[in-house]
């Protein structure tokens, strides 16, 4: 019985995705087809197919002659990113209030939101960021748009690329907890206009915390 080799690209895209949002691939590396194939125990073939659908959804570059690297992620992208952060969030909110199955979420957030508050007092920036990431991944996941929350889960791979989370200006994480409460409310309470609202002011604060604490992104723009 033949072996899907689909299978084998879906995981160099997985392996290849996490090592770039985690930091183990820095912005402006260079991807090697044999170094990967080392690394990751498979053969060019499934490796390829991922670094060409990694290029499309954003996560590296390919320069003829130079060959594939990973995106180095500016300040401007950054911007990019946020700006569209902004209407997915938004949308996502929206249709999570506006769905009868909102309250059963409604508790997963709240105990999200309880876990952050308890990496925020520790001061474990690294640990608040990734419950973070789960407490927006629920809304996204929760709107019931499956399109949405890939676009939504892309985009914040990419973020994630752009900003240490050890980097975050502190005085921010306070604020942003209690944006996350309102939001949380406006979900439980179905008022959909609310959630949204809240949730485009969310992403649009956090977007000026960072834009205005950053200094020049270093990433080398070869080609751009």
């Amino acid at each position: 019985m033949g072996i899907d080799k689909r299978t084998y690209s879906g995981q160099a895209y997985d392996d290849i995705r996490r090592m770039i949002v985690a930091g183990e691939l820095t912005g402006g590396s260079k991807l090697v087809v044999k170094a990967l194939e080392a690394r990751l125990g498979l053969s060019a073939t499934p490796i390829k197919s991922a670094l060409l659908a990694l290029e499309r959804d954003g996560f590296i570059s390919y320069w003829p002659q130079r060959g594939f690297s990973v995106l180095c992620v500016s300040a401007e992208d950054m911007a990019d990113i946020y700006e569209l952060r902004e209407a997915i969030e938004g949308q996502a909110a929206r249709r999570l209030a506006d769905s009868a199955d909102r309250l059963g979420v409604v508790g997963d957030l709240i105990e999200l939101l309880d876990r952050q508050s308890r990496h925020a007092m520790e001061d474990d920036l690294l640990r608040y960021g990734d419950v973070d990431i789960e407490f927006h991944r629920l809304i996204w996941t929760a709107a019931g748009n499956r399109r949405l929350s890939g676009i939504a889960d892309n985009l914040i791979g990419q973020h994630r690329m752009g900003t240490a989370f050890t980097s975050l200006v502190r005085g921010r994480v306070g604020l942003a907890l209690a944006e996350h409460e309102r939001i949380v409310d406006a979900i439980r309470i179905g008022d959909g206009q609310q959630a949204e609202q809240l949730s485009r002011d969310h992403v649009r604060l956090a977007a000026a915390s960072y834009l205005n604490g950053s200094a020049n992104d270093g990433c080398p723009h070869i080609g751009r």
